[in-house]
């Protein structure tokens, strides 16, 4: 890694990540207004069973199940979406703790080296916690422990 890396790619995820997190957020929240106009309109339309003879005489007959859901699908996608702001978010956090860590050591190589890791376990973590939330929250427990931030 050249002198100075560590810096650059650090204020670069914390860009990215700040918006990521924003995007994230702003997406997550439409889905679940989304979810949430749908679980009302179904209340309001309800179900009208009939002795329709096909599929789509049931399909129209049923809106308030359908809508139903759909919300409960765009709640789902609108959850997930928002866990993803809060890891961009922790990622971001972190980015930026080891630009300001940077600042704060005597030697400047050695800290852009730390820097270096700390973003890139950070983006590690990231990109694994797609799936579980539980990765995020253990590897922003673990980046503020004195070996991994450089104060001993």
């Amino acid at each position: 890694v050249s002198p100075g890396a560590g810096a650059q790619f650090c204020g670069a995820l914390a860009d990215r990540m700040q918006r990521l997190s924003l995007l994230f957020m702003f997406y997550g929240w439409e889905l679940i207004v989304g979810a949430g106009v749908c679980g009302l309109l179904a209340t309001l339309f309800g179900s009208n069973p009939t002795e329709g003879r096909g599929w789509r005489d049931k399909l129209r007959s049923n809106p308030g199940i359908l809508l139903g859901g759909l919300a409960v699908m765009l709640g789902a996608g609108g959850t997930q979406i928002l866990d993803r702001s809060d890891a961009a978010t922790r990622v971001n956090v972190a980015a930026t703790r080891a630009i300001a860590d940077i600042g704060l050591r005597s030697t400047l190589t050695e800290s852009d080296r730390q820097a270096y890791d700390v973003c890139v376990r950070s983006k590690i973590e990231w990109t694994r916690g797609r799936a579980d939330r539980t990765n995020i929250e253990a590897m922003s427990g673990a980046l503020g422990t004195p070996e991994n931030n450089g104060t001993h």
